[in-house]
């Protein structure tokens, strides 16, 4: 999500707009910057992703503060990609506002939104994603978007499997390393994990950094390097995935995909 904000930012203040965004104090843009943190939580030691999820309460701050300039008369409208604060904060402004959903719209998100269908606008990022919520006051489907100049394309590779993203159950991470391990072919990980269960159960024990080697979360640059020489690149969905950036991204570096038909 941060990515394509920074896209769609960066590209409206080129074409002439006057855009604020609301994220975090180290956010590079050229737009108006509005922030609650200095940093970004989840690379803030004191915040950070856990399971209590103490990240939240910033967002739904960094929200209200969004909506009480709104209520000012500040903006022609707002884009949100929090689908759940916005849907909340929604009705007590007259600026309408248009969300992009970039989850699934299942369990407690399903609920909640099946409660706001027509107070936003909604944007889903492909049409597989509306099945749970097909009524929902969609404006469009806008699928996700790469600055193709920044990608390096190779029309060669080597021996190697590649899969990139959040090391979550949902992205079959787990499922990778086995069919890794089955083929025996070298796996190289690139993400961000929690400290939880699955990271301690099911993903460390088996990084050795011979077969399976996790590289951490790197910079674009060093990722797209690294994917361009990969033989293939490998995500066992286990969720209805909404779109798949990272399907695309591996195209464009020329790297065939294999993943489940799901989402």
């Amino acid at each position: 999500p941060e990515r394509m904000i920074s896209l769609i930012t960066e590209e409206l203040v080129k074409r002439g707009h006057d855009v604020t965004l609301f994220a975090s104090g180290d956010s590079k843009t050229r737009a108006k910057l509005v922030s609650v943190t200095k940093r970004a939580t989840g690379t803030d030691p004191k915040i950070g992703f856990t399971p209590t999820r103490p990240h939240v309460p910033y967002e739904y701050l960094l929200s209200s503060k969004c909506y009480q300039m709104a209520k000012k008369g500040y903006f022609d409208i707002i884009h949100s990609h929090f689908d759940f604060p916005s849907a909340f904060f929604a009705p007590l402004v007259k600026t309408p506002t248009v969300s992009t959903l970039h989850s699934p719209l299942l369990g407690t998100r399903k609920f909640i939104l099946s409660h706001f269908k027509d107070i936003q606008y909604y944007i889903s990022i492909s049409n597989a994603q509306r099945k749970p919520l097909p009524d929902l006051n969609y404006a469009a489907t806008i699928y996700h978007g790469l600055e193709l100049k920044k990608i390096p394309f190779s029309k060669s590779s080597e021996n190697y499997l590649v899969a990139t993203g959040r090391i979550h159950p949902c992205k079959g991470i787990k499922e990778a390393i086995q069919i890794a391990k089955r083929i025996n072919l070298k796996l190289i990980l690139m993400g961000s994990h929690g400290d939880d269960e699955y990271w301690k159960k099911d993903i460390q024990p088996h990084i050795d950094n011979k077969q399976i080697i996790y590289k951490g979360l790197l910079p674009q640059k060093e990722m797209f390097k690294i994917i361009k020489k990969s033989r293939v690149y490998i995500l066992p969905l286990q969720w209805e995935e909404p779109f798949g950036l990272t399907f695309v991204e591996s195209m464009a570096c020329g790297t065939p995909v294999i993943a489940f038909d799901r989402g």
